[in-house]
């Protein structure tokens, strides 16, 4: 009798332990889940690295007058950056002519921390954390030739308001004035998030 009871004991104490094993597994998984879904939202939607040319991550073979030669820059490590703008930076994107007005205490930030002159650095611009777009960054008075997205910097490079001129290649009166990504669903999110920001211009 007493044989059975110590049984039933220690199988009652079985099943609790398993039972609340599997309840601590089933909580840790949704912990993870839910850690790497905050994470996810946690991510800027839309940022712009700034890479110097002396930048060690840079891929080699980036060349201003070849056509696809800054797709190389989408391999590239963001985290490497030397600076970066994100969509609290800026304060309005007129979306007609790719102008991108940033804050002025983004734009003193920048101007501060411009370790080139332009010309001597490059940009990626990131969608959710993804690059889908860079180039080389030159003055808005420069001649320079390129045949790939050119993100135009003020010159003197103190101006305010500060504004920065992307184009899909060097020429700051070019009139395909389209943001420069191929795909097309990304140019429509990006355009859709800065109107529900109340910061676009169209």
């Amino acid at each position: 009798m007493m044989d059975t009871k110590i049984f039933k004991w220690v199988l009652f104490k079985s099943m609790l332990l398993i039972s609340f094993l599997v309840f601590t597994t089933s909580c840790l998984s949704k912990g993870n889940i839910d850690s790497t879904e905050s994470t996810n939202m946690n991510t800027e939607f839309f940022t712009i690295h700034i890479f110097d040319i002396r930048n060690p991550a840079l891929p080699d073979g980036i060349d201003f007058q070849s056509k696809n030669s800054w797709r190389k820059l989408l391999t590239i490590d963001l985290n490497q950056s030397d600076f970066v703008i994100n969509e609290k930076d800026i304060k309005f994107y007129d979306w007609s002519s790719q102008r991108i007005t940033l804050e002025n205490d983004a734009g003193k930030r920048y101007a501060a921390a411009q370790p080139q002159p332009p010309g001597f650095a490059y940009f990626v611009i990131a969608v959710e954390g993804i690059p889908v777009s860079g180039g080389g960054i030159l003055s808005q008075n420069s001649a320079v030739f390129a045949d790939f997205p050119i993100l135009y910097v003020p010159d003197p490079i103190n101006s305010e308001p500060f504004e920065l001129s992307l184009r899909s290649t060097a020429n700051i009166t070019n009139s395909n004035l389209l943001f420069p990504v191929d795909d097309l669903s990304t140019v429509d999110k990006v355009r859709q998030h800065f109107r529900e920001l109340n910061k676009l211009i169209e």
